[in-house]
């Protein structure tokens, strides 16, 4: 397991239809937004679920749940190695 540190600001914990999560707001989708999430979850001794809010100006919202855990979470971690090593090495500050 990679140790350090990141931060984050949560949107909003919520509970929706009985199950506790976080949400995040955006303006549109990326393949990014469950990574984040991801990292947002694993700071919680508790699993959480993860979801998305879309908002579009003038076009309503959309609720996405991100449920790929294992796949999110693998590609979290494997980031925070890549930013320890290029911290390690003076690559970035």
């Amino acid at each position: 397991e990679v140790q350090g540190s990141y931060c984050g600001k949560l949107d909003l914990l919520a509970k929706i239809n009985g199950a506790e999560g976080i949400v995040d707001f955006k303006g549109q989708p990326s393949p990014a937004d469950p990574i984040q999430l991801a990292g947002y979850a694993m700071t919680f001794t508790r699993p959480m679920k993860r979801w998305n809010l879309y908002l579009r100006m003038g076009n309503g919202y959309k609720l996405v749940e991100h449920k790929d855990r294992r796949r999110d979470d693998a590609i979290w971690r494997a980031a925070l190695t890549v930013a320890a090593f290029r911290r390690e090495h003076g690559l970035i500050g």
